[in-house]
């Protein structure tokens, strides 16, 4: 049984609605949703009536709420005790992250964990070259302990990893532009277009260029930018489609540029990634432990 799930159910049981307690938990209801249906299915018995509004507890629920808060209690005083014997450097890690590591909520993370962990030290390292190379140099120099990425990238035998979520590729088009009353567009309707990608350096653009290349095609790129506010821009003039993760779109402000879902589209997967089999900080295991807890690949939002 998952101690935190037990956390989680004593939080939904205090604020009574599954959309609240998410937002208070930085999870998705989905997942909050899945936490309860896994501490039922290890009890054995259903634990709340779900409602719209406001959850009710079984008889059941009844029974076991008090046995819940003993556990949290307890967790809760052990973890308090524990924390006091941390040392100064054990109470330090480097996170590393990629710069559109933003784009997936990974700082609200790391801001709950602090909130909740004030004595721990998270310094933030970005990593300004997305290649497997880049993210490998970095974690076995021990340049940053635990790092955000791509999953792509972390491949290795010797890396241990924890999903965090989902995402795919969409196109970014002008209201004028021609493809823009299409319910969604074939990949293979880019081939003659002028493309707007994220640079060289990324991993949107090596995911770009193999969506094209499986459409039997070689992109027709018309800019590369370092940012996707500039990749945007390009779009609002009309000057092309961009190719970005789905999650990017929420820099979207100009009405006239519209997103499309394209057929067939490339998923990826932003994973916490740091070395298996080592010796590592106490703090770095508290963040592994809390973020494991929090993870939200189950869910459509991250």
């Amino acid at each position: 049984m998952h101690l935190f799930y037990v956390i989680d159910f004593v939080k939904l049981v205090e604020i009574g609605n599954f959309s609240a307690t998410a937002d208070e938990l930085y999870i998705s209801q989905s997942s909050l949703s899945k936490h309860i249906q896994s501490l039922e299915k290890v009890l054995g018995v259903k634990l709340i009536h779900r409602s719209p509004r406001k959850i009710s507890l079984t008889e059941g629920g009844e029974l076991f709420l008090p046995y819940a808060k003993q556990l949290q209690n307890t967790f809760l005083k052990a973890n308090k005790e524990l924390k006091g014997l941390i040392t100064k450097e054990q109470q330090n890690f480097i996170l590393g992250f990629m710069p559109t590591m933003t784009f997936y909520n990974i700082m609200d993370m790391v801001a709950k964990f602090k909130m909740q962990n004030p004595q721990i030290n998270v310094t933030l390292f970005e990593i300004l070259r997305s290649t497997e190379k880049e993210i490998k140099e970095n974690l076995f120099s021990n340049e940053c302990e635990i790092v955000f990425c791509d999953s792509m990238h972390i491949k290795s035998d010797r890396i241990e990893k924890i999903d965090y979520c989902n995402d795919h590729m969409v196109a970014i088009l002008h209201r004028e532009h021609r493809l823009a009353a299409s319910e969604t567009i074939a990949t293979k309707q880019l081939r003659n277009e002028p493309l707007i990608l994220m640079n060289k350096r990324t991993t949107t653009y090596h995911y770009s260029c193999s969506i094209c290349e499986k459409a039997g095609f070689t992109p027709n790129i018309f800019f590369l930018g370092s940012h996707v506010e500039n990749v945007l821009d390009c779009v609002s003039n009309n000057m092309g489609i961009a190719l970005l993760m789905k999650k990017f779109t929420g820099l979207v402000k100009d009405k006239n540029v519209i997103i499309k879902e394209i057929n067939p589209t490339v998923e990826r997967t932003i994973s916490l990634g740091r070395i298996s089999n080592r010796v590592h900080s106490m703090a770095s295991n508290l963040f592994w432990d809390y973020f494991s807890s929090h993870t939200m690949i189950n869910s459509q939002e991250c």
